[in-house]
């Protein structure tokens, strides 16, 4: 045999004996990316629903401490039951200050009435009902149009009585706040539930109930912007399985055409039926997460159910989120599986594309990830993820024994909302980002920072047992509001208080961060702009606590 022959035979075997090495391994590293995606998109659909689910319990908890003021308001006497007009103007203030909510009312013992709701146009109407030894009057009111009319008209008995209402008599029997399970607003035609509170005179009888509407459309903007909504389906369920969100808006005309909130069964298909039959089976009993993955039609889909219940509503809700898997993997897979032939001709060739696929799959994961983890403005934490960490934060110091102190700080900006009143929303986005960039460029590698909402922030930090905590805070503080914030619209001058909890052996999270919290509370009410640390349990309502604050 001729050495070149030879050498061309021994070069034809190497390669190809590298390019089927490298085939092989192609092949297993495609299904390994792919798992690991699997995994990954799983985790970032978690954090989405626990976005929604918390967003969703925040503004249930913010209607009942709406109802819980104005009900104290007249239980004490601070605003008279009879007082309509005050009573009017109260409600349209709640109103207007919560695009949620759909209307608030009261109905009284006697059988009287008076609601404050919205309507689709975004106008006002005021409902006024009478009940008089001559007879009931029921009088509506609708707001200015862009003309400045007011149209009134006065009706007789239209024989509606607030007394023989669900919501009230519900109120009644409750020990506190009663809730109705989800329904199609009458007026609004949008879905909603309404929660109610037993009003009592001063010698403790009750007189009356005030209640009001939460218009849960609103939920379906945020629930249609969540990320992997666009290609997939994220939907808000009841108990019985009716759409009280979606992020397809189409489902609402349905809703109003037919005059009840849809059954999930009858506005899905194709995959989001499947992954409904399939998680609705398995998922019974249970209040853990559920992820699946079905094929239809030769294309698969990753479905979550996340149930959760909501304060105070005595039904179970879910959230079902689903996305087609080519969505995160499908480039990769195929092309490392059905088109796997390049490999062999060219391994250079294949191993740009590979890196491109990588790249381009993983993007909108990425973006999925740091969308649900990340708050946008600021640049720090979302709060459900900057608690997630504080506990592996936790968790690590004590698997290694770290010596030092675990610290957790709750800042709120003074003078935040002057900014905004005064030089607009996009001065006040200024104010956050730029005080969000001074935190970080103070805080170590290690430390935690992120929004907790609003213009509240929190900390967490690793200090030695011997650092004094007040003094490192204040410098923390300092740095954030020492100087104005300059902004395009001026120079903005704001401060913070802080509030500092020092977590104590086995202490939990939860109750670290309620001590911060607690301590930035009783501290602003004290004196703003300043570092208070919590000692021990006493309010700053007492003489100790006061002093102890002083002290720090």
């Amino acid at each position: 045999m001729k050495p070149s022959i030879l050498r061309a035979l021994l070069i034809a075997t190497l390669l190809a004996a590298q390019l089927g090495t490298v085939a092989l391994f192609a092949l297993d590293a495609g299904r390994r990316v792919a798992d690991e995606l699997d995994m990954n998109a799983r985790a970032t659909l978690l954090t989405a629903a626990e976005t929604v689910t918390e967003r969703t319990l925040r503004f249930l908890k913010t209607s009942e401490n709406t109802l819980q003021s104005v009900g104290a308001m007249l239980t004490l006497g601070a605003l008279d039951l009879t007082d309509e007009a005050a009573l009017e103007q109260l409600f349209l203030a709640h109103l207007k200050g919560d695009e949620r909510l759909g209307a608030v009312y009261i109905g009284r013992a006697d059988g009287s009435f008076l609601s404050v709701s919205r309507q689709p146009d975004g106008m006002f109407r005021t409902e006024r009902i009478r009940r008089t030894e001559s007879g009931v009057t029921t009088v509506l009111t609708f707001g200015e149009d862009r003309y400045g009319r007011q149209r009134r008209v006065i009706a007789g008995d239209d024989g509606y009585d607030p007394r023989t209402s669900p919501w009230y008599g519900q109120a009644r029997v409750a020990s506190g706040i009663g809730w109705t399970d989800p329904y199609l607003f009458f007026s609004s035609e949008r879905p909603g539930i309404s929660a109610a509170v037993a009003i009592r005179d001063t010698r403790g009888a009750k007189v009356g109930v005030l209640g009001l509407d939460i218009d849960l459309h609103t939920l379906s903007g945020f629930i249609g912007r969540l990320p992997g909504a666009g290609s997939g389906t994220a939907v808000l369920l009841d108990h019985e399985r009716h759409v009280i969100g979606s992020s397809r808006s189409r489902w609402l005309p349905r809703a109003r055409h037919h005059g009840e909130l849809p059954l999930l069964g009858e506005v899905s298909e194709g995959p989001l039926a499947a992954l409904a039959s399939v998680l609705r089976s398995e998922s019974e009993g249970s209040s853990a997460p559920l992820a699946r993955r079905v094929d239809v039609a030769g294309e698969e889909h990753l479905g979550l159910l996340v149930p959760f219940r909501t304060r105070g509503v005595a039904s179970h809700w879910s959230l079902l989120l689903q996305i087609p898997v080519d969505d995160y993997n499908g480039a990769l897979v195929h092309h490392l599986t059905e088109r796997s032939w390049w490999l062999l001709g060219a391994l250079l060739t294949l191993s740009l594309l590979a890196m491109g696929t990588i790249l381009g799959v993983t993007a909108p994961v990425s973006r999925i990830h740091r969308d649900a983890t990340v708050d946008r403005l600021t640049g720090v934490f979302v709060r459900a993820e900057f608690e997630r960490r504080l506990v592996r934060m936790a968790k690590e110091r004590r698997a290694t024994t770290i010596d030092g102190r675990l610290v957790v700080a709750a800042l709120d900006l003074d003078g935040f909302k002057a900014v905004n009143d005064t030089f607009g929303h996009g001065a006040g986005d200024e104010v956050l980002a730029e005080f969000a960039r001074r935190l970080r460029e103070r805080l170590r590698s290690g430390d935690l920072i992120g929004r907790a909402g609003g213009d509240e922030f929190l900390l967490a930090l690793q200090l030695p047992v011997s650092a004094d905590v007040r003094a490192t805070l204040e410098r923390i503080r300092e740095a954030g509001v020492g100087k104005p914030v300059e902004g395009r619209g001026g120079r903005y001058r704001i401060g913070a208080t802080v509030g500092v909890a020092v977590r104590r052996s086995d202490e939990g999270i939860d109750e670290l961060v309620r001590q911060a919290d607690r301590a930035l509370i009783e501290g602003k009410a004290f004196e703003k702009n300043r570092v208070y640390v919590a000692i021990g349990e006493p309010s700053v309502e007492e003489a100790t606590g006061l002093e102890a604050l002083a002290a720090v």
